[in-house]
């Protein structure tokens, strides 16, 4: 029978106190093994209830008591019990300096430093070994040099602790020649050089590394194997890893379950998910970073419904199982999904969201658009005390920005302490794509002004909010100064926005210039230069000639691709050419090109739709998390003639079969001709089976026309708001997100619609003059 800590403590300090026989220094001597019997059991806090029993205590004592510490993983507490011990000897302080390399606080280290030197206590070698240790753990490379120069004596230990600071630091050159230079190389030497490698990248040194560790005739070990093949996942091809494989089965190896976890990572990176699946029905022993691995193999690629079964077949889950599930479900298109997973998991109760968690789940209400949901997860969040995360902070803002809530995204960057490049990009892309191009720059000029050095994302985002808001000027400075200043080399997206840029100016000559300048990069990833080329000649500057050339292109590189036939089509349309429009329309048919289709949703209080063009069939999705519920209810507009019923009313017109080209709801604008809208006829039907208090939605739906292709929804509603509530929107969105130029929203109250339409007419949004209306006048 054990005893309670109070009761542990009394019976030693009366042992103690008393000794055994009359002999004090037996009973110091029992408490003493006592401590160190519950230290090796793990219980520190029994231990120490021993040890602030006792009368008196020696120097064995306090060692004692700060290595129980150690071995229940509480090193903060041995740091704040070191600094009471009376005379600390050389077995304390290397204590004291393992429970700050385990805190990795590189200032308690300097702290520890400063005490050993005025104690006089630097020469052992345990000491200079823990002091390096420290400083490697600590990242502080220069400071474990340093120490290891200071040390007469040193060991294996010291050597490798000290290449582990240079691995830990990123210093590659200086650990190769540190390695060099050792006496005799264990293989835990070889293991950490082969680790620094892998972790920066550079697999091919790893294999050559590899080679002379099996000419010296070392033998290898799981954690070398396991080194191996992940430095192996960054090869560009899957042989290298083909032949460490084979080492390992040759070795016997393949049985570690650690060693078969790596191989199923690398398969799945070179989306060779048999090969996985074969490791893991081999393998005899499966833990759940085996269950994981292969979940996220599924899900990485796009098999959702397997990596879902496997999910519900594990034995148990932890909270990367979560995550794995809820970031799989974000990055396969399904944010419904992930939502709803993340709502289960917070009801499970056993466990619970990390900052990774939160990430994933972020993403999928950013990609879902789905700010209310956006809104209770930030919620959560600060709840759970992850607010100051960077990465979910970060997130955060990338939620806000793609939601359209600009401010919120605002106030998140605001509240960072400590921003690195990731939130000043995030924040200067948010703003580019909600059509802020200014406030892009000036975040630009604060972040030169913060001494942050940009990088290629960065000026992405500025070149693309330069190419939405037509600032030429300002872009083609942009781009030369990231060349000639920043010394970055062009990617296909900074030539994209370029092209894109002249293009839209009518600057068709310098646009080509740019194409014949920069032939390699347009060669190799050549489909959004070409798209955005295209659009515009198609567009806004007609060019025949020039459009048919890089639509061929784009066709003859990319012949799977709806984007070179659509842009093809509309410019022979846009110019007459309707015999040149329909070859074009066959040869996609011919091919089983289909047009990627549009999108649309509205909010009919409270729930969001979304309707997608040319599906016939309607598919419902599930719900999505408390708040939310998307359903896809497509509608298919252009119906046969002879169609029992009209898509925008439902009904026979006075006992006459008609279409939506003659319903008499089918209203055109006239500053905007458009096919009638699908998203209008999901209205008018859901008016239809609503309350009757909503019925004569039609005399307070208002049309709005002329909007630019960066909005986004929550920036309309939030102008139209002004005016009065609004019972449902609808924004036209096709499939890359991009505004195919009108609205429709539904106001609560009529004189609210009217003042909206009095008001708002010719209003400047984002560069362009809105116009705006009614959408049904005879209502």
């Amino acid at each position: 029978m054990s005893l309670n800590p109070q009761a542990a403590g009394r019976a030693a300090a009366r042992v103690a106190e008393h000794g055994g026989g009359g002999r004090p220094f037996a009973g110091l001597a029992a408490a003493t093994s006592r401590i160190a019997s519950l230290g090796r059991a793990g219980d520190a806090d029994a231990a120490r209830a021993v040890f602030d029993a006792m009368p008196r205590r020696d120097a064995v004592a306090w060692n004692a008591m700060l290595t129980a510490y150690a071995r229940a993983g509480r090193p903060r507490a041995a740091l704040e019990l070191f600094p009471r011990a009376p005379a600390p000897d050389a077995f304390t302080v290397t204590a004291a300096l393992a429970a700050a390399a385990d805190l990795r606080c590189p200032a308690a280290g300097a702290q520890l430093h400063a005490r050993l030197l005025r104690l006089g206590l630097r020469a052992p070698l345990p000491v200079g070994n823990a002091l390096v240790a420290v400083y490697a753990r600590c990242g502080r490379a220069e400071d474990a040099a340093r120490a290891f120069r200071e040390m007469r004596d040193r060991n294996a230990l010291s050597w490798c602790s000290l290449l582990h600071a240079y691995v830990a630091s990123g210093h590659m050159r200086l650990a190769h020649e540190l390695f060099d230079e050792m006496p005799t190389r264990s293989s835990v030497a070889w293991n950490t050089l082969l680790m620094g490698y892998s972790r920066s990248g550079n697999a091919s040194q790893c294999l050559i590394l590899f080679n002379k560790m099996r000419v010296e005739g070392l033998a290898c070990d799981d954690a070398t194997f396991c080194i191996l093949v992940d430095a192996c996942t960054e090869l560009p091809y899957p042989s290298g890893g083909f032949a460490i494989h084979k080492i390992i089965v040759q070795s016997g190896w393949n049985a570690i379950t650690e060693v078969s976890n790596s191989l199923i990572s690398l398969y799945t990176k070179f989306s060779l998910l048999d090969e996985a699946v074969r490791i893991f029905e081999s393998m005899e022993v499966r833990t759940i970073v085996s269950w994981n691995s292969l979940i996220d193999a599924h899900m990485k690629l796009g098999h959702t419904d397997q990596a879902a079964a496997l999910f519900q077949s594990i034995p148990e889950t932890n909270v990367i199982s979560w995550t794995t599930m809820i970031g799989g479900f974000a990055r396969n298109g399904c944010p419904d999904e992930a939502l709803a997973l993340f709502v289960e998991m917070l009801t499970n109760g056993d466990i619970y969201p990390d900052d990774f968690t939160f990430g994933a789940v972020l993403h999928a209400c950013a990609t879902a658009a789905s700010l209310t949901s956006g809104r209770m997860i930030h919620g959560s969040v600060f709840q759970s005390g992850f607010a100051s995360y960077l990465y979910v902070a970060n997130s955060l803002m990338d939620m806000y920005a793609k939601c359209g809530d600009v401010e919120g995204a605002r106030n998140v960057f605001k509240g960072i302490f400590a921003k690195d490049l990731i939130s000043w990009n995030t924040m200067l892309f948010g703003l580019a794509i909600n059509g802020l191009a200014n406030e892009a720059l000036a975040v630009y000029d604060s972040m030169s002004s913060h001494h942050v050095c940009p990088d290629e994302v960065t000026f992405a985002g500025l070149l693309t909010a330069c190419s939405h808001s037509g600032f030429l000027e300002q872009g083609k400075a942009l781009f030369e100064a990231m060349v000639s200043v920043h010394g970055l080399e062009p990617k296909p997206e900074h030539l994209a926005c370029v092209i894109d840029m002249y293009a839209r100016s009518g600057n068709m000559l310098k646009a080509m210039e740019m194409l014949d300048h920069y032939s390699g990069p347009v060669r190799t990833h050549n489909s959004d230069i070409h798209e955005a080329m295209l659009s515009a000649l198609s567009s806004e500057h007609l060019n025949v000639r020039a459009g048919r050339k890089v639509g061929n292109d784009m066709v003859a590189s990319k012949p799977a691709r709806d984007a070179g036939y659509v842009a093809l089509s509309n410019l022979f349309c846009a110019t007459g050419q309707w015999d040149e429009a329909d070859r074009i329309r066959r040869a996609m048919a011919e091919q089983g090109v289909k047009k990627s289709p549009g999108c649309s949703w509205i909010e009919v209080m409270g729930v969001v739709k979304v309707f997608v063009s040319g599906v016939k069939d309607p598919a419902h999705a599930g719900s999505a998390g408390e708040g939310t519920r998307r359903e896809v209810d497509a509608i298919n507009f252009w119906k046969d003639p002879n169609a029992e019923s009209c898509c925008i009313c439902g009904e026979e017109a006075a006992g006459e079969k008609h279409t939506e080209l003659t319903c008499p709801y089918n209203y055109l604008a006239p500053a905007a001709a458009y096919v009638p809208c699908r998203a209008r006829a999901a209205a008018w039907r859901e008016a239809r089976s609503s309350p009757p208090g909503h019925r004569c939605f039609l005399r307070r739906f208002v049309r709005v026309n002329n909007l630019p292709g960066q909005c986004r929804p929550a920036r309309l509603t939030e102008l139209l708001a002004r005016f009065g509530p609004l019972r449902m929107w609808h924004v036209a969105m096709d499939a890359p997100g991009a505004c195919k130029g009108f609205a429709g929203v539904v106001f609560e109250r009529r004189e609210h619609a009217e003042k909206a339409i009095d008001e708002l007419n010719c209003h400047d949004f984002d560069g362009r003059r809105l116009r705006v209306d009614w959408a049904y006048p005879s209502a």
